[in-house]
């Protein structure tokens, strides 16, 4: 997703997976840099786990601004249900990031920017841990449907 390397660009703009949230915003991963997409965020913030990504089909975006979608996963702990984590996700959903520095070589969204634990540089490792997403259930660990939140 570079524009000065097309090489590394068509490698860095393949779109890994993509989802739907509720208002069906096609989101996208690709595994983009060490600036932006899958390999930022697993490398810098430790978020590898594909699951989290799947909770976008269960939520709405928390903000929008422009082409720029932000969402909130809200995850627990699978050992301890009292230790929870916000996870922030940044989508673009535009071909280009909006200070142009960044274009998708197929000409789809850029999709996830970055995704992280809120207040933290690094994800917590049993956010790497959780399960598989079921949309058919109720479940902790997902603020948008239905379980409970963490405690002050």
């Amino acid at each position: 997703m570079d524009p000065g390397a097309p090489a590394a660009s068509r490698r860095g703009g393949a779109a890994l997976y993509s989802y739907s949230d509720q208002e069906r915003n096609k989101v996208f991963v690709r595994y983009g840099n060490s600036a932006i997409g899958y390999h930022h965020f697993a490398s810098k913030h430790n978020l590898r786990n594909r699951v989290v990504f799947e909770h976008l089909m269960a939520t709405k975006p928390k903000r929008e601004v422009g082409a720029r979608l932000e969402y909130e996963i809200l995850a627990a702990d699978p050992n301890d249900g009292d230790i929870f984590e916000r996870i922030l996700i940044v989508s673009q959903q535009a071909t280009r990031t909006d200070d142009n520095m960044w274009q998708t070589p197929d000409g789809g969204y850029i999709g996830v920017i970055t995704a992280c634990c809120k207040g933290k540089t690094k994800c917590p490792e049993f956010v790497n841990r959780l399960r598989s997403y079921d949309r058919t259930t109720r479940h902790r660990g997902c603020n948008d449907c239905g379980s409970r939140e963490p405690s002050p």
